[in-house]
């Protein structure tokens, strides 16, 4: 007789989350459901935020000026923030959107594939660097230089490299990364 096998049963989630914890100053947002929007204030700008297991569709916003963002093994999820003193680490993430409203120093993007970041203030544009390991498909979208007021410039980042971007010329520097 024909053995039949047995389909994996899908793994549950557990209940989302959406919690401070005191003694770490971090924010943490996890299993985030479809659809689902979570919004999140920094109260000082020691704060970190770690999304973890969000799920397409969910959009996680945070306000105010807090210190780095960690996302681990998201699919499909938007973040939005204001300002961050640090920067934004993605590890194990698919189809992600990242909004960057005011200043972030850097990204950093590791095992990481079809990552679209949006810096939508002109004046961090030149100060953002991008640090990329084992990723593919990842493009930045920024103001134009010479007419901030109405058009963006998509460019594709390459990986392995550090990336800068010249607003003298709205073009991307890229550097060996300082991992090797």
């Amino acid at each position: 007789k024909p053995v039949k096998k047995k389909s994996a049963a899908k793994k549950k989630l557990p209940p989302p989350k959406c919690e401070y914890v005191r003694m770490q100053r971090m924010w943490y947002v996890e299993n985030q459901i479809d659809g689902s929007k979570s919004e999140v204030e920094f109260k000082n700008k020691n704060e970190s935020g770690y999304l973890y297991k969000c799920q397409k569709g969910s959009t996680i916003t945070f306000k105010g000026k807090g210190k780095s963002i960690q996302i681990v093994n998201c699919e499909g999820a938007t973040l939005i923030f204001d300002d961050l003193v640090a920067g934004v680490e993605l590890t194990n993430c698919k189809k992600m959107k990242i909004i960057a409203k005011g200043q972030c120093q850097m990204f950093r993007f590791d095992k990481s594939d079809s990552i679209l970041t949006y810096l939508m203030d002109p004046k961090n544009v030149a100060e953002v660097q991008f640090a990329c390991t084992m990723c593919g498909e990842l493009n930045v979208d920024f103001p134009d230089p010479k007419d901030p007021q109405n058009e963006t410039i998509t460019k594709a980042i390459p990986t392995v490299f550090e990336h800068k971007i010249d607003t003298t010329n709205g073009k991307i520097v890229s550097h060996v990364s300082h991992l090797y």
